[in-house]
């Protein structure tokens, strides 16, 4: 192959009738998030929770596959296990608002059963989280996943380390 640089030759000859169609692989969303009562303050909340629920019905996230979790919990603290099992099972959001989009409907209610309470175990969070797509990411090898972390980050202050 020569030329194409922009720089006079824009000879691609050997790719002229060559036509090949982009393929669309499924992609699958972990959203893990906190609840911790520092989401209380100043909104924290309130301005997550319409975030992800204008995702949630926004015609573009069509075809795109949804999980969600929440933590903390009493069984997602300090334990990744717990932490990788989905509150809101993987399902995908159709372009339909809820509550004929039964999967937005699902993310919206246990939105809605849930509020700020508690500490925030970030560590266990984020590794269920990735233990959750990567599990799925091995029985569909073909699919991407994405893992998406709500948090303010806020929690009791780490101890200094000793030296």
């Amino acid at each position: 192959m020569t030329g194409g640089s922009g720089q006079g030759g824009d000879n691609f000859n050997e790719c002229e009738g060559f036509d090949e169609a982009a393929e669309l692989v499924p992609v699958n969303m972990f959203i893990q998030f906190d609840k911790s009562g520092s989401m209380d303050d100043n909104n924290k909340w309130t301005n997550a929770t319409n975030a992800l629920g204008a995702f949630f019905q926004d015609p573009g996230a069509a075809g795109l596959r949804v999980a969600l979790r929440f933590f903390p919990t009493n069984d997602c603290g300090c334990n990744v296990a717990s932490c990788a099992q989905m509150e809101v099972d993987l399902g995908p959001l159709t372009a339909d608002p809820a509550p004929a989009d039964t999967q937005e409907q699902a993310l919206m209610d246990a939105i809605a059963a849930n509020g700020p309470n508690g500490n925030t175990p970030l560590y266990a969070a984020l590794a269920g989280a990735i233990q959750a797509a990567e599990t799925q990411l091995m029985t569909n090898p073909a699919e991407r996943a994405v893992v998406v972390i709500v948090t303010d980050g806020g929690g009791p202050p780490r101890p200094p380390n000793p030296s």
